[in-house]
């Protein structure tokens, strides 16, 4: 019978490797076991072929070396069925530990259910020692700190002052950018385990959230401006339906006077036939209507700035008369607007003040804006409305200035007479 000594070096060599891979596989068992908690019987199945296995591997490789341990060696037959029913055995094993483990809850299958999970977990005492990590908090903490996570409660700390890179929104919530693009929100929770407390901090993948956010502020905006022109349009309209009744009038009252004339024309050629009285009285409607020089409500100047600021509800009190030069009237409807605006949207107030007078020459109409808001607290930024005020009062040659002294105070001189190519 074939001996294991009487083998080539290189089939010896490949039974040793055998036998080193089954030694491994009953490793890879029993810390697979212990990880399982399984005890007794099934541990003691494991160990003892893992021995037989490592005695045989042992013999094996003292032999192959031809140390002198041993003077006889050992038959191929026993060599290749012993290892033949230790590797059957060994897989038989390695394939109960995985049906287990399907069907069984262990630390391990926790673990790696917590690594698949879509967000980022991490359990941490109250000193920030880390007890539970899956890969995708260690992940997003590799992108925003560059480390690894080892203090879990400094790293919120960070995390909720803001101080780490691509912080959008900090305090209690606290929301980041990633630099591969994706947005992570962090929340953390106090737990007990054993009665002592733990805490559990979360981030969650909020990237189609943030996306959809700021589409909706992208079609709000878009919808403050449509709301605007609206408005602008709103206001405009009732100008045009009074200016379509002017036209219907003048033309109702062309032709009455045409009427008229025909009428005279025909009482000239033949006063018996016309009703003279019936005449009459055409003639004097006519000539009423076009004595008639007192305008419309509508048609004063700043009317229906007057009525803006109402609907935006702003009293303003104006003392003395406002310009009713034609060169100035678009300056003057600008500077209502804007400080009627600015009222209800900066001040927090509900009245406006607009006081009328005249500069020392006489040349130019001081015009001072107050309300009963807050002050500013800094120096105001001439922006938006300001601005476009700012460039129509320079444009026509007047000053404009915000003093903040004591209280909020725009004021505008506006000269009397129109200056033509200022600018």
């Amino acid at each position: 019978m074939m001996t294991f000594m009487e083998l080539s070096n290189a089939m010896r060599g490949m039974i040793l490797l055998w036998t080193t891979f089954v030694l491994i596989i009953y490793i890879y068992n029993l810390a697979s076991r212990l990880q399982q908690g399984r005890k007794g019987a099934y541990i003691a199945m494991t160990v003892l072929p893992l021995l037989l296995t490592f005695v045989l591997l042992q013999r094996l490789s003292a032999l192959h070396a031809r140390d002198g341990l041993f003077s006889d060696s050992l038959s191929v037959l026993f060599v290749m069925s012993g290892l033949t029913i230790l590797t059957g055995l060994a897989i038989v094993q390695h394939i109960n530990s995985m049906i287990w483990q399907r069907h069984h809850i262990s630390a391990m299958s926790i673990k790696e259910s917590l690594d698949r999970m879509p967000i980022g977990i991490c359990f941490y005492h109250p000193s920030g020692l880390t007890k539970l990590v899956n890969d995708e908090m260690t992940g997003i903490c590799h992108a925003l700190t560059g480390s690894i996570l080892l203090d879990a409660k400094a790293y919120w700390e960070s995390l909720k002052a803001g101080n780490l890179q691509g912080c959008i929104v900090k305090g209690e919530t606290p929301i980041y950018f990633l630099p591969n693009g994706r947005v992570y929100a962090f929340e953390v929770q106090e737990m007990k385990m054993e009665n002592k407390p733990i805490y559990e901090m979360i981030a969650a993948d909020v990237t189609e959230e943030y996306k959809l956010t700021r589409e909706l502020e992208e079609k709000q905006k878009q919808v403050s401006y449509i709301n605007k022109r609206l408005k602008m349009l709103t206001d405009t309209m009732e100008y045009m339906i009074m200016s379509r009744e002017l036209l219907d009038l003048k033309v109702s009252l062309h032709d009455r006077i045409g009427q008229s004339l025909l009428m005279t024309k025909r009482y000239l050629s033949d006063s018996q036939a016309v009703d003279s009285k019936e005449w009459m009285n055409m003639w004097q409607l006519n000539l009423r209507q076009l004595k008639n020089e007192n305008p419309e409500e509508w048609q004063t100047p700043y009317y229906v700035v007057m009525r803006h600021t109402e609907g935006l509800g702003v009293d303003l009190e104006i003392k003395g008369e406002l310009p009713t030069e034609e060169h100035l009237l678009s300056v003057v409807e600008t500077a209502l607007v804007v400080h009627a605006t600015n009222v209800i949207r900066h001040a927090g107030g509900s009245k406006a003040v607009i006081s009328v007078g005249e500069t020392e020459d006489k040349e130019a109409y001081e015009l001072r804006f107050t309300n009963d808001g807050k002050v500013p607290g800094h120096k105001v930024k001439e922006k938006g409305g300001l601005a476009n005020l700012r460039r129509k009062v320079e444009t026509i040659g007047g000053v404009m200035r915000i003093d903040t002294t004591s209280r909020y105070e725009l004021i505008l001189l506006l000269p009397k007479e129109e200056k033509k190519n200022v600018i």
